[in-house]
Order: C-alpha cells, then sequence, then structure tokens
C-alpha cells in the first residue's frame, strides 16, 4: 500500500508563499512607513450587506497632514485603503471615453470640516477635481479582464486562453468600495461631533482613495474593433460601479490601481495633489475674509 506524505516540504512552502500577496503587503507596509504613513494591518469591518466581518490588507494614515497653510486654518491629507495582490497573469484595462458622465465630485471619498453639504456654499465646491487629478483629461477605464485556461472539452483539443471577469478581482474591488464608505462615515460622523469645538478652522478635509497594488502587470487596451493595441502602464485610475442592496442608485468611485514599484512615485502625487487643493483653497477662501 502507497503512504502519501500530507506534510509539505519547505521548497513548497517557500513557493506558496511567494505565489501569495503575503510578502508584497510587507514589502508595500514598509514603503508606507518611509514616507510617514502610519499603516494598520488587516482591518476588519462588517460588510453592509451579509454582516460579516471581512478584511482590508492596509489602511494608511499619514501622520499630519499633507497640507497645512501658512496660516494654520487649512489642513488637506489624504488616507489610504489598500489591497495588496500577486496577479500571476496581467489585468488588461480598456480605454473608453463614454465612461459614466456623473460629476468627479460622486466618485471620490472624502470627510470634511465644516462637513460638507451640496445645498450650502463649501470649499469643496470650489475645487475643479477634473483638473487637479486628470489635468482635464479623460483617464479613467471602467471596463476590465484578467486570463485564464480554457480546459480541454470535447472535440477542443486547444489549451486556450480565455479573457473574463475574475470572481476574486471583483470582490476585491467591492471591498475597496464598502471600507472606503465605511472609514468615511466613521470620520465624517466624528467631525459632525466636533463641529461646534473648533471655530479656529477655516476648512479640513481628509480624502479616502482606495488602492489596488499588484506584483504583476497592468495593461491597457485601446480600440474596439477587431484589432486592439496592448501597452504596458504602472498606473490606472478605475471607475468600480456597485449597486448596494440596500440603496436605490449605484455608487461609483474611483480606484486606483498601480504597480509596486510605482508606490513610491505614487505618494508623491498624492502629495502633490493635497498641495494643489489646499493652495487653491487658501486663495478663494481666506483672501475672501
Amino acid at each position: 500500500m502507497k503512504i502519501i506524505n500530507d506534510k509539505i516540504a519547505k521548497s513548497e512552502m517557500k513557493a506558496a508563499i511567494i505565489r501569495s500577496g503575503y510578502l508584497l503587503e510587507s514589502r508595500v507596509s514598509s514603503v508606507l512607513d518611509r514616507y510617514d504613513y502610519f499603516v494598520e494591518l488587516n482591518i476588519v469591518f462588517q460588510d453592509p450587506e451579509t454582516k460579516n466581518c471581512r478584511e482590508i490588507d492596509l489602511f494608511a494614515n499619514y501622520r499630519g497632514m499633507h497640507f497645512v497653510s501658512k496660516n494654520s486654518m487649512i489642513f488637506i491629507s489624504t488616507s489610504l485603503i489598500v489591497e495588496c495582490i500577486n496577479n500571476p497573469q496581467p489585468i488588461v484595462y480598456f480605454a473608453n471615453r463614454a465612461f459614466n458622465l456623473n460629476p468627479l465630485l460622486q466618485k471620490i471619498r472624502f470627510a470634511a470640516l465644516p462637513p460638507y453639504t451640496d445645498k450650502e456654499d463649501h470649499f469643496i465646491d470650489d475645487i475643479d477635481f477634473e483638473e487637479i487629478l486628470y489635468s482635464g483629461k479623460a483617464h479613467l477605464f471602467t471596463q476590465y479582464c484578467s486570463f485564464s485556461r480554457k480546459k480541454k472539452s470535447g472535440n477542443n483539443l486547444k489549451d486556450e486562453w480565455m479573457a473574463s471577469h475574475s470572481d476574486e478581482l471583483y470582490d476585491t474591488f467591492k471591498k475597496l468600495l464598502q471600507i472606503t464608505d465605511f472609514k468615511m462615515k466613521e470620520l465624517s460622523d466624528w467631525y459632525l461631533k466636533k463641529q461646534g469645538r473648533r471655530k479656529d478652522i477655516l476648512a479640513q478635509c481628509v480624502f479616502f482613495q482606495p488602492v489596488l497594488i499588484v506584483q504583476g502587470e497592468i495593461y491597457i487596451a485601446e480600440g474596439m474593433k477587431k484589432s486592439i493595441k496592448l501597452r504596458q502602464a504602472h498606473r490606472i485610475s478605475f471607475e468600480f460601479n456597485y449597486q448596494y442592496q440596500h440603496k436605490d442608485k449605484a455608487s461609483t468611485i474611483i480606484i486606483d490601481v498601480l504597480s509596486e514599484k510605482h508606490l513610491p512615485a505614487y505618494l508623491e502625487i498624492i502629495q502633490n495633489r493635497a498641495n494643489k487643493i489646499g493652495t487653491h483653497i487658501e486663495k478663494t477662501r481666506y483672501l475672501e475674509r
């Protein structure tokens, strides 16, 4: 009788860990720490629909604020909600200018002090997010695919690759949206309680940016006919739409997808965005006082 060894070998352990996202998560955490982010690992939150506990890889809160005005009355910062995956196959995003035309303000997440409402004059309404985030150009992507091998069946003897939506990727995007909304509400509720005690602050805003960091490759597909061009990318902004079960309309969010190597450059982009937003508020709001 043949005895099967069920214990994993050390070489197999190493290979399995390398294929997973654990090492990537650790490297990303180290980079964020060097750029002065306080990193919380494996944050647990409650799924608003299933009520089950879910987990996100990293929540990175900047130590201090990305922008502080000279008079210390304007504060702008960005917190990152991060998932890390070691994608064995490339992820392809399709260039399509016919994306959701809803205002960009509806696709980003933030908590502000004074609390934001579109019924009152607010510093958020002064900000041209299209210009600051995308320089007036359409860089949002709404469609994606990854690849898996199609199993041989019947007369089909070819081992073909199939392009499709990955359930795992879709679930990752949904999780990023849910916890970003959770974190935004958490801080917004705290700001509501704090509002009456901080009359010295002209404008304070924390943006919540969901980020997918991949170890594998990202491509952009251009062309909508039979022939397409593929070019490798380091970062794209993906517009993800999801219908909450308890809401009567879809929720849209922008998720930044980037390669691991691009993370340092991306953190500089986050800093520059805060500087532009803070400087703009300073010019339009402080000078009016």
